[in-house]
Formats: structure tokens, sequence, C-alpha cells
């Protein structure tokens, strides 16, 4: 936010942030999931909810073929309702149960056994991520995060917003049982935990700005971790964690693609682990959060 913006212009920006991503997703807690799911739906039919976010999203979805005109309003309406509970799962995590979890989660396919020892697990931005790291917790997968450094710089004018990813940050950490590393060009945390015959997992949709040979393209640490995949013969894995937009439920979908040493070159391994959200974005496109950044993705 610009240094010159008004005392009134920043104070409506923080209200509205801490409306859209503390008031109404922490009504989660107060409810049984299946109401406060009812209400969310509700309230994913308000057209101010999200609105700046939404609207670019929805600009780039429609100028990259992504959905049919006659389907802008469902688009719309599902990408606010997955924003709103995936905020929600913020809250949820903190408060919520294993229990709780079982109940509300299938799981689809199975993680690496502990005994594996070394290996990657690759995710996305689409969905709703935190119970795929509860998940990954309660199978006792010892997965070691990274995450793309935090910069305040970032936040100038947004202290609710920056709050929010930092409080973020600190539940994937809790929920993994695990700290979470800032991902650096060495790649030392990484190693460190190869070495320890621990699991290394990263969101690798972050948006990059070179190109991969693949339609979308990886984070820089995303494409970092899957090149010392290959070089050190990384048994891979990639989960997803989807929401259902009838019930609420959540939907964990694992997926081995290299049980180790069997893909030989970054760039084939790049492939294989992004055709998986290829896959996704052909299923529903409302569902990835960094439509309003998708310049930063798509091979031109």
């Amino acid at each position: 936010m610009s240094g010159n913006t008004s005392f009134f212009d920043r104070l409506r920006v923080e209200l509205r942030d801490a409306l859209e991503l503390v008031l109404l997703p922490r009504l989660a807690v107060l409810l049984p999931w299946d109401a406060c799911f009812a209400l969310f739906r509700r309230m994913a039919r308000w057209e101010w909810l999200y609105r700046e976010a939404c609207e670019e999203a929805l600009d780039e979805a429609r100028r990259r073929g992504a959905l049919r005109p006659a389907d802008e309003a469902r688009w719309l309406y599902e990408q606010r309702l997955v924003t709103l509970v995936n905020h929600a799962d913020l809250y949820l995590s903190r408060r919520r149960s294993d229990a709780w979890m079982a109940h509300w989660l299938d799981v689809k396919g199975e993680w690496p056994p502990p005994s594996m020892g070394a290996g990657v697990l690759c995710t996305f931005h689409y969905g709703a991520g935190m119970w795929g790291l509860r998940q990954a917790a309660h199978a006792r997968m010892r997965a070691n995060a990274l995450v793309a450094p935090l910069d305040a710089e970032h936040f100038q004018g947004r202290n609710v917003r920056w709050r929010y990813v930092l409080a973020r940050t600190r539940e994937m950490a809790r929920a993994l049982g695990r700290p979470v590393r800032e991902a650096s060009k060495s790649m030392r945390s990484a190693l460190r935990a190869f070495e320890n015959g621990e699991l290394v997992l990263a969101v690798v949709d972050a948006p990059a700005n070179a190109g991969s040979g693949a339609i979308m393209q990886p984070s820089a640490h995303g494409l970092a971790l899957l090149r010392l995949a290959v070089e050190f013969k990384m048994p891979v894995t990639v989960y997803s964690t989807l929401l259902d937009v009838n019930t609420g439920r959540r939907i964990l979908r694992i997926e081995q693609v290299d049980a180790g040493g069997n893909i030989a070159s970054v760039e084939e391994l790049t492939a294989r682990v992004f055709a998986h959200l290829e896959r996704l974005m052909q299923r529903d496109t409302a569902a990835w959060h960094f439509w309003s950044e998708a310049e930063r993705f798509f091979v031109r």
C-alpha cells in the first residue's frame, strides 16, 4: 500500500482484511461445521466478499479460456467459497481434534510408509490444504515444510494480513509437529532433512519467472527441490486437499510419482508433478488460489 494512502483508506482496508481473514472465517470455531458450511455457502453469494481478488482471478481465468461465459457466476461463487473455507481452516486446525478430522476428511491413497525415510512431498495452492498437513502428521510423516521467505515489506499498510500470514505459518508448523523452514537458494534445510532420513514438503506452484517447458511453472524453491529429488534419487509423492462445495467435506488425494530413482531428468519429474495440478484444473479451475497472479505461472 502506498505511503501516500490516507488514514481512512488504510483503515478501510484493514477493516476489510479483519472481516475477510479473521471475523467471518472464525465463525467456523463457534458453530458445528455442517451449520457453518451452510452459512458459508450463503456468504459466498455476497458479491463484495473478496471482490478485488476474485475479480482479478476471473479476468485471468476468462482470458485464458478456463471457463465459459455462462459459468462465470458459478465460478465466482466457488472461488469465494473455497477462499472462505481455506481461511477458516486456520482456525479449525487450531481448535478441532483428529477425531473431527477423521469425520470430515476423506483420504484417497496412502502416504509413503514412515520406514521409507527421506523423500519429497509436493502439493499446490489448490483447495483447502491445512488438513493435508494435519493428516500427514497423524500418519506419522516426519515432514519438514519449506515456505517462501516472508517479507514484511510486501505487507506495508496491511497489518492484519501480515499477522494472518504469520499465524498461518505458525499453524503449519504446529499441524505438522515440525518447524517450518524458509526456502533458500542453497536448500540447506532440505539437505539436512534428507541426511536425517526425513521428508521435505513444499507447495511447488508459488509464482516463478522462469519457464519449465510445462503448461504451468514451478516455484523457484519447488524446482530446486525437484532437482534434488532427481539428484539423490528420492521418492516423490504428490498430494492435494480438495473441498466438496456441496457438503463441506475435504478430500485428501495422495499419489506416488516416483518410487525413487526411476525418473532421470528434472524436466520429466516436473512434468509428472504438474500433470497432477493440470488434472485438478480440468476438474475445477475455481479452486486454484493464484489466478490473480496467473501471468507468473503459465508458459507464454
